[in-house]
């Protein structure tokens, strides 16, 4: 799982209008999840283990139900990823 997103800022300075984002890390206990959001330039990028574009860490409420699915709705819900795609 995972979105396309246009980015306009970046770690290398460029904008990036296919940008692949996917959730790398997720931490939580039973009331709070972090979870880490790692960006590339795009998907051959990401499979090319290309070095990440941008990084993100968002906070939430921990999911009652699917957790990949809930975080990635949520996700969809933080600034500059509510235009995402899933892919």
């Amino acid at each position: 799982m995972a979105l396309k997103i246009s980015i306009s800022t970046s770690n290398v300075g460029v904008p990036f209008t296919d940008a692949y984002a996917r959730i790398t890390n997720i931490h939580g206990d039973k009331d709070q999840c972090q979870y880490q959001v790692s960006v590339s330039a795009n998907a051959d990028a990401r499979q090319a283990n290309a070095q990440e574009v941008a990084q993100h860490a968002f906070y939430c409420a921990t999911p009652t139900d699917n957790l990949m699915a809930s975080l990635y709705a949520d996700l969809k819900n933080q600034v500059g990823f509510e235009t995402a795609i899933d892919c």
